[in-house]
């Protein structure tokens, strides 16, 4: 199972924006995605890319909170990686000063390869699921998008 979507408006750190929802499986977690840089029509947007990605070349990301670029420095991500008909997820800061924006936002910036461990052997966490949950995931999304 995996499902990403925006619930209700809502405001945190005075910032306008949506609370939303990730769920890969028995997980869930929440966020905060805010408005100043891309509104909901454009965090579905790169949503749909970000599976269609993932389904032709085994590995992509979904943005889930993007910041103004002249104000801050770090997007939230959730990188995911095809291996078989397993797709691992990750949630990662995205560094502004690492990649361009316009190559975060079309989904272009390398932010590697999948890993289980840092550099210092610690784990990092990971969740699995199908590939089917994402062509179902795909399958609704372009229905919200029509």
């Amino acid at each position: 199972m995996f499902d990403l979507f925006l619930e209700k408006s809502g405001n945190f750190y005075d910032e306008d924006g949506y609370w939303g929802k990730i769920i890969i499986n028995d997980f869930n977690e929440r966020f905060f995605s805010n408005t100043t840089f891309f509104d909901k029509a454009s965090y579905q947007k790169q949503w749909r890319h970000a599976a269609e990605l993932l389904l032709k070349k085994k590995k992509s990301y979904f943005l889930v909170d993007v910041h103004n670029p002249n104000t801050s420095n770090f997007f939230m991500s959730w990188p995911c990686y095809l291996q078989d008909d397993i797709v691992y997820l990750q949630n990662k800061m995205i560094l502004a000063d690492q990649h361009p924006l316009d190559k975060i936002i079309s989904n272009e910036a390398d932010l590697g390869d999948l890993r289980f461990t840092n550099e210092d052997d610690q784990k990092i966490s990971t969740w699995e699921t199908d590939i089917q949950s994402f062509v179902n995931f795909l399958d609704k999304i372009n229905k919200i998008q029509e």
